[in-house]
């Protein structure tokens, strides 16, 4: 069964808190409205570790690059697993080094890409529509191959 993003939440995703969730709210707000009826961007039924990318993505990507995690809403929610904590922090930590750190020219797909898969790791929710990710993987895999060739490559004084 496929879920309209629009009925599961019709605001747009913003950066920074929100005191009204008509005006937008964060991607933690949304999942916390969505989940207690209540704004916080630290809501307890996400993974602290995943709940800190997510603040961090949410903040950095572009305001139309963002409503692209409206489709993680639902993810988030029961993501609470203390055993995958260390997982999900290495993997986090290891997509800085390979993916981040270079900053390919489609930084918002690896975000989104990365957000994908860290919460494959642990307790984790459906996902509602998982093809929605082929274009982004399709493209961060693009950039992991030019990233390497690049980096076998001379350097040349600019």
């Amino acid at each position: 069964m496929t879920t309209d993003l629009n009925d599961l939440w019709r605001f747009d995703l913003r950066r920074g808190k929100s005191s009204d969730p008509r005006e937008g709210a964060c991607l933690l707000d949304a999942v916390s409205w969505l989940e207690y009826g209540t704004l916080g961007d630290h809501p307890p039924c996400v993974c602290p570790v995943i709940a800190a990318f997510g603040r961090r993505i949410n903040d950095a990507m572009s305001d139309a690059g963002r409503q692209r995690l409206k489709v993680f809403l639902p993810r988030l929610v029961g993501t609470v697993d203390p055993g995958a904590e260390q997982a999900r922090a290495e993997y986090l930590a290891w997509q800085a080094i390979r993916v981040f750190a270079p900053m390919t020219p489609r930084a918002e797909d690896a975000m989104v890409v990365t957000l994908d898969g860290v919460l494959k790791i642990g307790r984790q929710a459906e996902s509602i529509e998982p093809s929605i990710f082929a274009t982004a993987q399709q493209t961060f895999e693009a950039a992991r191959c030019t990233f390497e060739a690049a980096r076998c490559t001379p350097e040349k004084e600019l």
